[in-house]
Formats: C-alpha cells, sequence, structure tokens
C-alpha cells in the first residue's frame, strides 16, 4: 500500500494495525516506539524519527542527544520539548504550561512569550 502523501509503501503494525512507513534510507519498516507503541516516521528535514503525540495527534521528534520525544511548534516548525516524566514542558527542572523552543544556535529551551518572539 502507497502512502498517499509521500507515495512510500506503508506497512501495518502487527500489534496496532497503524500504518508503518518505509524508511527512504533503509527501505526498512521503522520501528514502533517501544513506551507509546505508536509508528514512528521519519522527518523530512532532519531524518529523525518521528513518533505522533497520543494527546495531540501532531507528530513528535526524538531527540538525537536525550531521546526524548520533542514537539514541532505549529508556528515556528521548531522543535518543542516535552517532559518525559511529567508530560508537561519543563525547563531547569521547573513544570510550566508555556511551550518551549530549542534555540537554533545553542539548542536550549526557550520559552515563548506572547508579547515576543523567541531569542536564541
Amino acid at each position: 500500500m502507497l502512502s498517499e502523501e509521500t507515495q512510500l509503501p506503508l506497512v501495518l503494525s502487527e500489534e496496532t494495525k497503524l500504518p508503518l512507513m518505509l524508511s527512504e534510507e533503509t527501505k526498512l519498516p521503522l520501528m514502533l516506539s517501544e513506551e507509546a507503541k505508536l509508528p514512528l516516521v521519519l522527518s523530512e528535514e532532519t531524518k529523525l524519527p518521528l513518533v505522533l503525540s497520543e494527546e495531540t495527534k501532531l507528530p513528535l521528534v526524538l531527540s538525537e542527544e536525550t531521546k526524548l520525544p520533542l514537539m514541532l511548534s505549529e508556528e515556528t516548525q521548531l522543535p518543542l520539548v516535552l517532559s518525559e516524566t511529567i508530560k508537561w514542558l519543563t525547563v531547569l527542572g521547573e513544570t510550566i504550561k508555556l511551550p518551549l523552543v530549542l534555540g537554533e544556535v545553542n539548542k536550549l529551551p526557550l520559552i515563548l512569550s506572547e508579547e515576543t518572539t523567541a531569542k536564541s
């Protein structure tokens, strides 16, 4: 079966019966996230695995360094950091309910303000 968007072959997961996208590089089915059991797809830009968030159904990117899920901001398309334990966006151990964006330069989380744009 071909994906309508990418025209890449899709494989159905035995466990979830959800379609898996074949990796363009390896041509092998992409693995299911062990924790979430959700299908992973490769980001076209970063080639990093994406997993769909159970809550938002938005694609998550796994961080190369931390292996924690990152969510792409709908507005900026920059990765947002999701806390592994509390599922809230966190910075420096403090729990906040604001989205975080990773700085393009230093890759550290930035707090998005409604009044100001993110500074790197």
